[in-house]
């Protein structure tokens, strides 16, 4: 029941395997590397929430007042704060989970920020196998 309440109460984890994922618990299963096909896909959305900047200031040691300081963040560029760079790409390694399951972890990315990402904004980070490559 934790992994159905964390999701009612915060409605973030979505994504067609996020429900199995949570009701999980400990019973762990890890997907056979073999059953892997290319084109498989997993989506997580997340409304970013101040809670999420804060803590990941207070995690990552990023105190950019652009992250935490709304009079600050008016005055810039973006005319307002915006949420921490590494916070949006952590919702990859989350869809990654979602469509590997546990167990596995990815190598590496190429990342491109397009526009800021703000506190409301609800940002979608989508996985795909590409290749699957069993020497890895």
């Amino acid at each position: 029941m934790w992994g159905r309440g964390l999701r009612d109460r915060h409605n973030h984890v979505r994504g067609w395997r996020a429900d199995r994922l949570l009701r999980q618990g400990s019973a762990v299963h890890i997907r056979a590397f073999e059953s892997f096909r290319v084109g498989e896909r997993a989506e997580f959305s997340k409304t970013v929430t101040e809670a999420d900047v804060v803590l990941m200031a207070g995690i990552s040691g990023d105190l950019n007042p652009l992250h935490l300081d709304a009079e600050f963040g008016g005055r810039t560029r973006f005319k307002s704060r915006v949420a921490h760079g590494v916070l949006t790409v952590s919702f990859v390694s989350a869809a990654n989970t979602l469509l590997t399951g546990p167990g596995f972890v990815y190598l590496g990315q190429d990342i491109k920020f397009l526009a800021p990402v703000r506190i409301g904004d609800t940002v979608t980070a989508t996985s795909e196998i590409a290749e699957v490559r069993a020497e890895k």
